[in-house]
């Protein structure tokens, strides 16, 4: 990560524009990571799950596990909520280390868990919720209308995040990427609802 850091901090002159600019750069640099994810959706969204149930619930399956672990929010409560919630407790020691650089660091199983089981029970509440706001609602058709989350593809920076320890201003390039994520998950989610009470033909958001 050294050559990184360097052309990281070769571009600081940039002043302003270098948090933007540099953290586009990273979001080009994970390319992978969000395309698989694009890859998997577009896959999914192809299968013909109108003609076979079982291969519509793999589908909402997969879905769902996709966009848990690349949940923005879910890294974002994970990391800041835990340590707030048990400070001083040895229960902390269950979700993160601290590792060589002195930084607290995420473990990868419990906070994959934690993301995938919270998730679930967020997708199932918004299930009640959206069914009394539209009782005639399709959930698992129109909560995931489009074919992938947009704020998935900015959540794919908390991987790298979860699984590696990075210097300073690596991780701070990340964490911008993944707030961006949670930025367009918090106002997809609110404009989710406001179209679901407005109209009862559509949902215009999954999140």
């Amino acid at each position: 990560m050294s050559n990184l850091t360097e052309f990281l901090q070769a571009h600081q002159s940039l002043g302003y524009a270098y948090t933007p600019v540099m953290a586009l750069y990273i979001f080009a640099v994970i390319c992978p990571l969000w395309s698989a994810y694009l890859l998997v959706c577009a896959a999914m969204s192809a299968a013909p799950a109108e003609r076979f149930p079982i291969v519509h619930n793999l589908r909402v399956l997969v879905r769902v596990s996709l966009d848990a672990i690349y949940s923005p929010v879910a890294l974002a409560v994970y990391y800041y909520a835990l340590p707030y919630f048990f400070d001083k407790s040895s229960w902390l020691t269950y979700f993160f280390y601290t590792n060589e650089l002195g930084d607290q660091s995420i473990l990868p199983w419990p906070y994959f868990i934690a993301s995938y089981i919270g998730y679930v029970l967020w997708y199932e509440l918004n299930k009640i919720i959206f069914k009394r706001l539209k009782p005639s609602i399709v959930f698992d058709s129109e909560y995931h209308w489009s074919f992938s989350s947009p704020s998935r593809l900015f959540g794919a920076a908390g991987l790298p995040l979860v699984f590696f320890d990075f210097e300073a201003s690596i991780a701070y390039l990340l964490w911008t990427n993944v707030f961006v994520g949670v930025l367009i998950a918090t106002v997809s989610y609110v404009l989710s609802v406001y179209h679901t009470v407005k109209t009862s033909h559509y949902l215009l958001t999954n999140r």
